[in-house]
């Protein structure tokens, strides 16, 4: 963590600047009250000043700096300030030049020029900083205000210290004179300045620099003060304690500039162009209100003390100044009293117009009360109705859109307002629609999104999109744990029973996340990112949540432009059959043949079939390219039996998907394969997953008896991966078991492994059934399979899948063998 970081995280900010201050001062009135060394206090204080003037102005040009970031306008005022400390930091640095370094009486000499520069430099930076905006009537009153305070404070300045000055300084020469009257003629610029902070300071200005600002210039006018009535009575020398009054003043300008640069991220650049009308309670204004009539307390106290302690102002001059004062205290309670008047008159205009408003109205509103009303409900309704979704209640697709754009341009607005969005879909929802009915479908959908909308704020927003999909606006969200925790917590309250019609039903939801969507320009974009990361959820297994990137994108995209290629691969003979040997490990003859599609791409090149069979079955594109294999495989294989002849005939392997298996006449289309290219139905072997046993219906049950019938095999692919019940095999007429290679892979290096595919062998042997051992790779899983008495074998061991040339060679040797 940086040291600026650490900063911006003490509460208050300034803890740092008075933790300097202490440092500083402690450190300086040590030398002071320690060291008897009367000229190395010189050198020290005199290099102390110069130093700290020189921190003063870098502290408030980084100010500027860092102000800048936010907004130009409000950088210039404090690059003013920074200039103006820059200046008296040079004069600070030729007095130690010309007081330590020449041993010359620095008074008067090039150090006043700058000392004087700084004074109306400074009041012009103060008065550039940003403001509140005056009506007329109070610029008016701001400005009789400030006059009265600076009119006091000169009759005071005046009788105490420059009327001394000038009526005792006849014997110095003009110069000296000039400046030492023109140094507590500067801290009335700087008593100006202060008034200006107070009475002008607005809340788009971080207000603790502004404290330390008036802080230093009060500690400056002192200093100045002490240090003129100190040449006043010929009693300053320099190295003393007055020396600390002006580095003091340095060390808040200093804290000041620090301060400001820390919180510059606050400064408001959103200006109200109006001008404002009435002010709240907590306005300078209303603050300061008794202030200026505290110094005409003053004013008057010299008055008084005149008779006793005479004054070098002339009493008659003292008098004429304190009745200007009055006539000033005068005119602003009139114009006090005017505005008020003026404003009781306006409002009592406005109380009589509305009252005659009302009565009118009263009178014609009458009649068409009823009708107005029943109109209103009607267009309520009406304008409910089209931005909520009828059955939940929430909003609607188009409502959320609408909070979206608005959302987004707020983030334009506001750089630190962030929101994020979730896209749910109920997963399996279908299922239960269609076994359940649409009315317990839609109760689910009602209690779905009452109990989504329980694990939200207030402030979000969740809407149906459509069917079982919802979306979800989650408001200014400060991390991205917030908006984890507020998946998980959907995760979990949705994986609690529902009761519906008397029954408890459970589901869950896939959730896609779009993480701080503040750099979209359109709503529709973010919707579609988080709609690719719950299909991206969906597919890694569901009731889950994932985040989008930009990954994910590239992903859908490019799956977008497979599936499109997909449609034409068939048209453009893209597809290619590959098949695997299956050999008896009795004999090691060759059984058959497995059909293995690959789809060669003409820009991508080979395509596997995990990455294009799962959209093939999605789009329903596989029942075209399952009729194909279909009719590929039993025409390859009808022209292998009749090449090489052989008892009993080769046999082809094709894998089918459920969506084959229930469309209509997917038994006549094998039957009508069957008799286009001859070959008998004992010949071709289909193959299934034991889902599709499971999930079938007595339809499907029907589809197998009729194929059965006509000769055709039944295996059950990658058997033992999938479910535990086994009670399919006797309500199906399967024929073999294909054991899956993960347990085929594990013979040998685990006993109990070995145990399991015993076991299925077996179980096959037991119900008639044959067995085939998928993915041998090694002698010994092959050796280990003779002995558990397995039928059949494929594998790498024994071949790898090959093409139809690489095929007709295996068995022209083959044949060739035999005779």
């Amino acid at each position: 963590m940086s040291f600026t970081g650490f900063l911006k995280r003490q509460k208050p900010a300034w803890y740092g600047a008075v933790l300097l201050i202490a440092v500083a001062l402690f450190t300086l009135l040590a030398i002071v009250f320690i060291s008897n060394d009367e000229w190395l206090k010189v050198i020290i204080l005199n290099l102390s000043s110069a130093i700290f003037s020189t921190l003063a102005a870098t502290s408030l040009f980084f100010a500027a700096r860092y102000t800048g970031r936010f907004s130009r306008r409000f950088a210039y005022p404090w690059l003013i300030l920074a200039f103006a400390q820059l200046i008296f930091a040079l004069g600070d640095i030729f007095w130690y030049l010309l007081e330590v370094s020449l041993l010359q009486d620095p008074f008067p000499s090039i150090s006043d020029v700058f000392y004087l520069s700084y004074y109306p430099i400074f009041l012009i930076g103060i008065i550039l900083l940003p403001s509140i905006r005056f009506s007329r009537i109070d610029w008016l009153k701001t400005f009789l205000d400030m006059t009265i305070v600076m009119l006091s404070a000169f009759m005071v300045l005046w009788s105490f210290l420059l009327g001394p000055l000038i009526s005792t300084g006849t014997e110095n020469t003009i110069l000296t004179q000039f400046l030492t009257v023109a140094y507590p003629s500067g801290d009335l610029v700087l008593f100006w300045a202060i008034l200006v902070i107070l009475y002008r300071q607005s809340g788009t200005q971080p207000q603790t620099p502004l404290r330390l600002l008036i802080y230093a210039t009060i500690i400056m006018i002192i200093t100045d003060c002490i240090f003129a009535y100190q040449t006043l009575s010929d009693t300053y020398i320099s190295g003393r304690l007055i020396d600390l009054g002006w580095i003091l003043a340095s060390i808040f300008t200093c804290s000041a500039g620090i301060v400001q640069s820390l919180k510059a991220h606050q400064t408001s650049v959103q200006i109200d162009q109006n001008p404002v009308e009435e002010w709240p309670r907590s306005s300078p204004i209303s603050r300061l209100t008794y202030f200026s009539y505290a110094w005409v307390i003053a004013a008057y106290l010299l008055l008084i003390l005149n008779q006793n302690y005479p004054l070098p102002v002339n009493f008659t001059i003292l008098v004429w100044g304190v009745g200007l004062l009055i006539f000033m205290v005068i005119l602003r309670q009139l114009l006090t009293l005017n505005e008020n008047r003026l404003l009781n008159k306006k409002l009592q205009a406005a109380l009589e117009k509305d009252r005659q408003k009302t009565e009118e109205l009263s009178r014609i509103n009458g009649s068409l009360q009823l009708e107005i009303d029943e109109r209103r409900r009607a267009e309520g309704q009406l304008a409910y109705d089209a931005l909520h979704d009828s059955l939940t209640g929430l909003p609607n697709r188009v409502l959320f859109i609408d909070r979206l754009r608005h959302a987004i341009d707020y983030t334009q607005r506001y750089e630190q307002y962030q929101f994020s969005v979730l896209f749910l879909d109920i997963d399996h929802f279908k299922v239960i629609n269609d076994s359940l009915g649409h009315i317990v479908g839609d109760q689910l959908l009602i209690a779905f999104a009452k109990r989504l909308r329980t694990c939200l704020r207030l402030s979000d927003t969740v809407a149906r999109m459509g069917g079982d999909e919802f979306v979800i606006l989650l408001e200014d969200t400060k991390n991205e744990e917030d908006v984890i925790s507020a998946a998980e917590r959907i995760e979990d309250h949705m994986k609690l029973a529902f009761i519906l019609d008397g029954r408890q039903v459970y589901v869950s939801a896939s959730i896609g996340i779009v993480l701080f969507a503040d750099d979209y320009e359109h709503p529709e974009d973010i919707i579609r990112d988080a709609d690719i990361a719950m299909y991206r959820a969906k597919t890694l297994g569901k009731a889950r949540y994932e985040v989008f990137n930009s990954t994910l994108r590239d992903v859908a995209i490019a799956r977008l432009e497979l599936e499109n290629d997909l449609r034409f691969a068939l048209d453009k003979n893209e597809f290619r059959l590959n098949y695997q040997p299956i050999i008896s490990l009795d004999s090691n003859e060759i059984l058959g043949f497995e059909a293995l599609i690959r789809w060669y791409h003409e820009k991508r090149g080979l395509i596997s079939p995990m990455d294009f069979i799962p959209i093939a079955e999605e789009t329903g594109l596989i029942l075209k390219i399952g009729e194909w294999v279909l009719r590929e495989g039993c025409c390859q294989a009808r022209e292998w039996q009749n090449t090489y002849k052989r008892n009993p005939p080769l046999t082809i392997s094709i894998n089918i998907s459920g969506s084959q298996l229930v469309q209509q006449g997917f038994v006549e289309l094998v039957e009508k394969i069957l008799a286009e290219t001859g070959l008998e139905g004992n010949s071709l072997s289909l193959e299934i997953t034991e889902r599709i046993c499971l999930n079938s219906s007595e339809e499907m049950k029907s589809v197998f008896k009729r194929l059965h019938d006509v000769g055709v095999q039944f295996h059950i692919d990658d058997f033992g991966i999938g479910y535990s019940s086994l009670s399919y095999l006797q309500n199906f007429p399967i024929d073999t078991l294909k054991i899956d290679k993960t347990f085929v892979s594990k013979i040998g290096a685990n006993s109990g492994n070995s145990e399991i595919v015993r076991s299925i062998i077996a179980l096959a042997h037991d119900l008639g059934m044959s067995a085939i051992a998928e993915g041998v790779e090694t002698e010994t899983q092959l050796s280990q399979l003779r002995t558990f008495g397995c039928n059949y074998g494929q594998g790498y061991l024994l071949s790898y899948p090959i093409d139809k040339q690489g095929v007709d060679s295996i068995l022209q040797t083959s044949f060739e063998q035999a005779n």
